[in-house]
């Protein structure tokens, strides 16, 4: 064999051997990013197309016992007492994901502190007087079949 190619051979298995190496050597995990408790969404987010949320489930009675559902209602129909227990439970619930380190789990617990954002964000928006009972009653109400121009049958 040539001394060259011999050579060239060791080098290429040298870094074979490297490369075999790196790859079954137990990773370093990457630290988690961490979730910190959200603050209020700015009024940009609350007014977009997605701010006022509809909340899915009512909460347990782990976070929530002032009675009255609110499943199934949008974040401005809602009492500011029950927004501030939705955003606790979905700042703990983002926490508990993010810590798992899982990237499945940790979209999750982006979406569940968004939720908290805005939770909190209606929260204070109600709160403080800017969103009315008159404003959040109007919500999704259907109008009157006289309100609709040519209602009637063809």
């Amino acid at each position: 064999m040539n001394e060259e190619f011999a050579h060239a051979l060791a080098r290429i298995e040298g870094k074979i051997d490297q490369l075999l190496a790196q790859r079954t050597a137990p990773s370093t995990p990457t630290a988690a990013p961490t979730v910190r408790d959200s603050s209020p969404a700015a009024d940009s987010d609350l007014d977009s197309q997605y701010g006022d949320e509809v909340l899915k489930y009512q909460l347990n009675e782990k976070w929530w016992t002032g009675g009255g559902t609110f499943a199934g209602k949008r974040m401005s129909e809602c009492t500011s007492d029950y927004l501030d227990a939705v955003a606790r439970a979905n700042d703990a619930q983002a926490a508990a994901k993010n810590k798992s380190g899982d990237p499945e789990e940790m979209k999750i617990a982006k979406f569940r502190a968004r939720t908290a954002s805005r939770a909190k964000g209606w929260s204070e928006r109600i709160r403080t007087g800017k969103v009315t009972q008159s404003d959040r009653s109007g919500n999704g109400a259907a109008a009157a079949d006289d309100d609709i121009p040519f209602s009637g049958a063809v």
